[in-house]
């Protein structure tokens, strides 16, 4: 296989692994369904990588996401809760919605919130059907409860939340009454082309009660979609996004 060099640390490191493994770049482009010139410029490329392909290499090839990620293998702290609470610090930035709190969401003092494979299931309420959509648990302390948490792709709400971030999450159980306008909510929609599923602000519709205004943080990416309630089929407030650090 001809010799790859990145100036993305993540590209370099899933480089330097196929090589040495003896990897080749047909193979990788069958795990990913890519084409071989994809794969190369892929690996060239200044980007990073997306969320699907890591977890695709990473599952595969047995590279743990912390290493492609950060170079180093901590993410089964983060995943799996191995090692002692009092490090999160050191792996993990988590914001967390204070206002939920106060609105009667209580801190909990541990709890494992399931990563789920958002890409595997049809929709946002089809990920509890099955545990073979969760990739894992995140072990946070002092987080309000959440059901589950996923990974973000796309960067309509950078810099506040970054592809590869992770937002954890708690569904609404009666839609619209439940919404907190102005925050932030994973929203599982039908569309006229295909289903999907988006991170958002949820405000106000000038169309009227019967609608929402899916908002991006970033202005320069989508413009505001407001969507009826009828297309929407599931909602989930997000409570916390979690970053490697």
């Amino acid at each position: 296989m001809a010799k790859l060099r990145s100036e993305n640390p993540i590209n370099q490191r899933v480089i330097n692994y196929i090589e040495e493994k003896n990897i080749s770049q047909t193979a990788l482009a069958d795990l990913l369904g890519m084409s071989v010139p994809g794969v190369g410029k892929l690996l060239r490329g200044k980007n990073n990588p997306d969320v699907n392909h890591l977890l695709k290499i990473s599952e595969s090839y047995g590279m743990s996401l912390d290493y492609l990620i950060r170079g180093v293998d901590n993410l089964d702290w983060l995943i799996k809760g191995e090692e002692p609470m009092e490090r999160s610090s050191d792996y993990v930035n988590a914001e967390v919605h204070e206002e939920f709190v106060s609105n009667g969401s209580k801190r909990l003092d541990e709890q494992d919130i399931p990563l789920y494979d958002i890409t595997a299931a049809a929709g946002l309420n089809a990920l509890y059907n099955s545990t073979n959509n969760i990739l894992g648990y995140i072990h946070i302390p002092n987080m309000p409860r959440c059901q589950g948490a996923i990974y973000v792709k796309g960067d309509s709400m950078y810099p506040l939340i970054k592809q590869g971030d992770m937002v954890a999450f708690q569904p609404l159980m009666d839609i619209p009454d439940e919404i907190d306008f102005g925050e932030i909510y994973v929203v599982d929609m039908s569309t006229p082309y295909r289903e999907r599923v988006v991170v958002k602000y949820v405000k106000k519709s000038e169309k009227g009660e019967e609608y929402i205004n899916l908002v991006s943080y970033n202005e320069k990416h989508h413009p505001d979609t407001h969507v009826h309630l009828s297309k929407v089929r599931a909602m989930a407030a997000v409570k916390a996004i979690v970053r490697l650090v």
